[in-house]
């Protein structure tokens, strides 16, 4: 069961595709500062899936302070995000516990497969 989903957009940097999530939806996930988890990138489902590992996770949550607390930052950068999503991507992240989803906006997905579906008529015809 999800704990709270909320919506983002894919930036585009210099140095790839960045997403960026940060605060205390991180923290009633589990992703609390020093955190370590996993990450597994799936271009074909258009999907990236965080998950707590304090055993053999390769990243970290980052700790910033603001006002004297800590807030969580997971931020996403690398050509493996590229695989998956584009700059300005519209995403949807579901936070689990232990866990966070991203991917597609559902409003594009359903686009998508509108216009499948009529590129597919278009053909039979």
């Amino acid at each position: 069961m999800s704990i709270q989903t909320t919506y983002t957009a894919a930036k585009e940097t210099k140095r790839g595709t960045r997403i960026w999530i940060e605060g205390q939806k991180l923290s009633l996930a589990g992703f609390t500062p020093d955190a370590l988890y996993t990450v597994l990138y799936d271009g074909v489902s258009k999907r990236i899936t965080l998950a707590l590992d304090p055993v053999v996770g390769s990243k970290r949550v980052t700790k910033s302070t603001r006002n004297g607390k800590d807030r969580p930052i997971i931020d996403l950068q690398s050509k493996m995000v590229d695989s998956v999503f584009s700059g300005g991507d519209r995403l949807r992240v579901t936070f689990n516990h232990g866990q966070i989803i991203i991917s597609q906006h559902h409003e594009v997905t359903s686009q998508e497969s509108r216009e499948q579906l009529f590129s597919n008529l278009k053909e039979v015809a």
